[in-house]
């Protein structure tokens, strides 16, 4: 059986209103067989500071913001809250961020921001993540059940699209250099593979579109802007090359790093050819 990786997930949120929220979550990614971190990881020596909080951030798979009815203790030098720090860190260096915002009918006035300069602040730190994407909650059961399905969907997701996250191993689970060295081997052979189909496609579709007008737009590796544009009648296809008439004289282009582009006219066929 195939080792598993544990993924390191960060949880943020404001902390005296949300300990129980926090707990529950952490208590949830643990039965997912994962590593929950966030600032009950740093020590007093820390004293919390931003560094500390990046390096654990560097480190993480996936991060989870957990936001409700307040906005939280503000860093003097950059003017937001930790929270909204470690989410806009997040974002910059591409953590899968899994946002979760409650319904404000949900939280109680003992747990919402007092001060008008604290609920602006709060008002568009929820509109900034609006911008991507998050889920409501209303009380920790259903939080922790939304937190638990959206990280298992977003792990698949990454591994179905070749994403997959670093993850953490026990060192007498990681792959040996030679499994390695066969992994390497297998993916080139499948590049290829996926390339010989794509091709292949590709010429069978020339083939059923013989003496069909057709442009071609030729392009060289590596100089930009430096194309030139043939317009004709496909009269000739095969696995290496196609043969196109214009104006009386015949003109060829390799197959190889060919690809048809989308065309507004249906009985116009749009190739781009790169030249070697």
């Amino acid at each position: 059986m195939p080792a598993r990786p544990k993924y390191q997930v960060f949880i943020s949120s404001t902390y005296s209103d949300l300990r129980e929220e926090r707990e529950a979550v952490t208590w949830a990614i643990l039965k997912d067989r994962h590593i929950p971190v966030g600032m009950e990881n740093l020590t007093a020596m820390d004293d919390r500071g931003w560094k500390a909080i990046k390096s654990l951030i560097d480190r993480t798979d996936y991060y989870v913001l957990i936001v409700a009815g307040r906005y939280g203790s503000v860093d003097v030098s950059s003017g937001k809250s930790w929270t909204e720090q470690e989410y806009d860190y997040a974002r910059e260096i591409g953590i899968p961020v899994l946002a979760f915002v409650r319904e404000d009918q949900c939280i109680t006035k003992a747990k919402m921001e007092r001060e008008p300069a604290g609920q602006e602040s709060l008002r568009r730190f929820v509109e900034k993540i609006g911008k991507h994407h998050y889920a409501k909650w209303h009380q920790s059961d259903d939080l922790v059940a939304a937190v638990s399905a959206a990280l298992r969907q977003q792990i698949d997701t990454d591994i179905d699209s070749g994403k997959e996250r670093p993850g953490w191993y026990r060192g007498d689970e990681l792959p040996s250099p030679q499994t390695l060295e066969e992994f390497a081997r297998l993916s080139t052979e499948n590049d290829k593979l996926r390339a010989a189909v794509a091709e292949t496609s590709l010429v069978t579709e020339l083939r059923n579109s013989l003496d069909k007008a057709v442009i071609v737009e030729t392009y060289q590796a590596g100089y930009a802007g430096a194309r030139n544009v043939w317009k004709g009648i496909l009269v000739e296809c095969n696995s290496n090359f196609i043969t196109i008439k214009v104006d009386g004289d015949k003109k060829s282009f390799s197959t190889r790093d060919m690809s048809l582009t989308k065309s507004h006219n249906p009985d116009m066929l749009v190739i781009q050819a790169r030249l070697s």
